[in-house]
C-alpha cells in the first residue's frame, strides 16, 4: 500500500496491471470456453449429423426396397426382369441390415436406439415375409394378386418405426446445434461485455486518480497564488 500511495506514476501503474490481470483472465475464461465449444461442435458435426445423415439414408433405402418389391409383382412375368428385381430387392435388404448394425451401437440417444432396433427386427420379419409372398408369387404362375395379399400392411410397422427415428434423430442434431449457437452467442455477449466494463473501470480510476492527485492540488495551488 505505501507503494501505491508512494506516486502518481505507481497508482496509475497498479491500475493499469490489474485491469490487464482482469482482461487476461477474462480472455483466459473465453479461449477455454472456445475450445470446449468446438469440442462440442466438432462432436455434433462428425456424429449427431452423419448419424441423422445415416438414419436419412436407411429410410430412403427402405422405400427403395418397397419399390423394387412392386417391380417384381409387375414385371414378374419374365423371368430375367423377375430375378433383376428380386436381386435389387434382397440387396438393399441387405445393406439395410448392415446400416442398422453399424448406427444403432453408435446412438446416444435411448429413444433413438429402441427405435432403430425395434425397426430392426420389424425389417427382419418383413423380409420373411416377403419371401413367402415371392414364393406365393411363383407358384401362382405370377399372379401379382397372390404375392401382394401374402405381404399385405407388412411394410406398416418398419416404415412408422424408421420413420419416428430419422426424425428423432435429425430433430435433436438440430436442437443441440441451436443450443451450441445460443450458448457461442451468450459467451461473446459476456466476454465483450465484461471488457468493456473492465476498460471503463480503469480509465474513470486513472481519471479519478489524475484528479485527486494532480488536477485539483494544481487548482488549489493557482488559487493561492491568485490571493
Amino acid at each position: 500500500m505505501r507503494w501505491y500511495n508512494k506516486s502518481i506514476l505507481n497508482r496509475i501503474l497498479t491500475i493499469i496491471v490489474v485491469s490487464n490481470l482482469v482482461i487476461a483472465v477474462v480472455a483466459g475464461i473465453y479461449f477455454n470456453r472456445s475450445l470446449a465449444t468446438q469440442n462440442e461442435y466438432d462432436h455434433l458435426v462428425s456424429k449427431e449429423m452423419v448419424q441423422a445423415l445415416q438414419a436419412q439414408d436407411i429410410l430412403s433405402d427402405f422405400k427403395t426396397q418397397v419399390q423394387e418389391w412392386k417391380n417384381v409383382l409387375i414385371r414378374g412375368a419374365d423371368t430375367g426382369q423377375r430375378e433383376k428385381y428380386w436381386q435389387r430387392f434382397q440387396a438393399v435388404e441387405a445393406n439395410i441390415q448392415q446400416q442398422l448394425g453399424a448406427l444403432i451401437p453408435e446412438l446416444n440417444d435411448n429413444q433413438a436406439k429402441t427405435l432403430m432396433t425395434q425397426f430392426r427386427t420389424a425389417h427382419q420379419r418383413m423380409g420373411e415375409a416377403y419371401r413367402k409372398g415371392f414364393r406365393d408369387f411363383v407358384s401362382s404362375g405370377y399372379d401379382h394378386n397372390a404375392g401382394d395379399q401374402a405381404v399385405s400392411g407388412i411394410d406398416r410397422e418398419p416404415a412408422r418405426l424408421i420413420a419416428e427415428a430419422s426424425a428423432l434423430i435429425r430433430e435433436q442434431g438440430l436442437a443441440d446445434a441451436e443450443q451450441l449457437n445460443e450458448s457461442v452467442t451468450s459467451n461473446t455477449w459476456w466476454v465483450g461485455g465484461a471488457l468493456l466494463l473492465t476498460v471503463l473501470i480503469g480509465t474513470l480510476t486513472c481519471l479519478l486518480v489524475l484528479v485527486k492527485a494532480v488536477v485539483r492540488p494544481t487548482q488549489q495551488n493557482a488559487g493561492q497564488l491568485h490571493t
